[in-house]
């Protein structure tokens, strides 16, 4: 290999290095292709495919060149670090999660990640929220909720603010909800600004049976999370798109009237017909 090496293509050469684990030899060689930072894209992704294949031993290979060449792209060395520590577990998976938000705090998932395992975990959804891990996606996206909590459910999720609601139905953000809450977990929702103990809050328990058994009227179930109650309300005839996030928010704000403390006083809206 080392009377053949000086005559292979830097590309080929790279590709060499990375396979006998040559890491540091394999990142330097690239800077003599014409595109570095566009073959170091090309590697990255030849990693993500040997990690869906289960070859972790080759996918680590891979993640350890592109970890070395920051200086190239930063975020993208910060995603390899992120997916080299899926393919660990204990210290070393959280060191290179650690590692990968050095590189690129943006990547939430390894903020989950990071939560220790005998902690709970409580996640912010749509707006910061003191003592819990912030996460902005598309809340009505099914396969986001998976991608982020497929390692650990959640303790507690608080949804806040307005932004990340409106194109969100109550429906598909009750449902993902009740799946990727832990056995126990609480679902906290409330207007953007409002402290952790002004939200309001139903366990998973409380908003299956509310669903299920609600035959009183709202005064009944002044402990009742909003959306349990709207889904409960009309379990027949609920047309989902009648049922928008900004009135749900506007509902809460009316029935803030002092810190730390809500008043039910809203007016129900009428349910449309089945």
């Amino acid at each position: 290999m080392r009377q053949a090496s000086p005559y292979l293509h830097p590309q080929h050469k790279t590709q060499l290095l990375t396979w006998l684990g040559r890491a540091a030899a394999a990142a330097a060689v690239l800077d003599k292709l014409d595109d570095p930072a566009g073959y170091l894209e090309t590697l990255y992704h030849e990693g993500l495919r040997f990690q869906r294949q289960g070859d972790l031993a080759e996918a680590r290979k891979i993640y350890r060149v592109v970890e070395r060449r920051a200086d190239l792209n930063a975020g993208l060395c910060g995603w390899a670090h992120f997916k080299h520590g899926e393919s660990l577990s204990g210290a070393a998976a959280k060191r290179e999660f650690t590692r990968a938000l050095e590189r690129n705090p943006g990547i939430a998932k390894a903020r989950l990640r990071l939560v220790p395992e005998n902690a709970p975990l409580r996640v912010a959804l749509g707006g910061g929220l003191a003592g819990f891990e912030p996460l902005r996606f598309d809340l009505g996206n099914d396969d986001l909720w998976s991608y982020y909590f497929e390692a650990r459910k959640a303790d507690v999720i608080a949804v806040t603010g307005d932004a990340a609601l409106f194109d969100c139905p109550v429906t598909a953000l009750l449902s993902n909800a009740l799946r990727h809450l832990a056995p126990g977990g609480r679902l906290l929702v409330g207007p953007e600004g409002a402290r952790e103990d002004e939200l309001l809050a139903a366990t998973a328990e409380d908003m299956r049976r509310f669903a299920e058994t609600y035959r009183r009227e709202f005064a009944h179930w002044r402990d009742a999370l909003l959306v349990g109650w709207l889904l409960a309300k009309c379990p027949a005839g609920l047309n989902e798109r009648e049922v928008e996030w900004p009135w749900v928010l506007d509902s809460l704000r009316r029935a803030r009237t002092g810190a730390g403390s809500w008043t039910w006083a809203p007016t129900p809206r009428p349910c449309p017909a089945s």
